[in-house]
């Protein structure tokens, strides 16, 4: 047993974070902050155990690791990130990163492909993500 990304999860790696395509919703997320860190090590076998060797790796803050773990259950509950069944081969790890801007972990969800790309434009030019504004009215998966 080892935890990996979805087979239907698409990550590519983005400058300090994650774009990932789910192929089985159509919906598109951007992972950022520390818990792009931990994601660099999986496959892993125990979360608990991942998590306290990235804290000694990167000398992560208490605070860092909340929002890691807050970030990592939205992970699993969106299905990105699935327990792999036994005997399923795993893609070697890349090699561990250390992003540079120390902010709290986010996992952004899109509904559409230009959503992303729009939110990205705002947020470089007001510092606004817009993650305040409550659930999408628009998304049927209510997520």
């Amino acid at each position: 047993m080892a935890f990996t990304w979805h087979p239907y999860a698409r990550p590519e790696l983005d400058g300090e974070g994650f774009v990932v395509t789910q192929l089985t919703t159509g919906l598109f997320y951007r992972v950022s902050g520390p818990i792009v860190e931990l994601l660099s090590t999986m496959p892993f076998e125990d979360f608990n155990e991942a998590t306290h060797a990235w804290r000694r790796r990167t000398g992560a803050s208490d605070a860092e690791s909340v929002s890691v773990e807050k970030t990592w259950r939205r992970l699993c509950a969106a299905g990105l990130v699935v327990v792999a069944p036994e005997g399923v081969s795993h893609a070697a790890a890349m090699p561990p990163l250390v992003v540079s801007v120390r902010t709290a972990s986010r996992l952004d969800r899109f509904v559409e492909m230009q959503d992303f790309i729009e939110d990205d434009d705002t947020e470089s030019a007001d510092g606004f993500s817009g993650q305040d504004e409550g659930p999408d009215p628009h998304d049927p998966y209510g997520m």
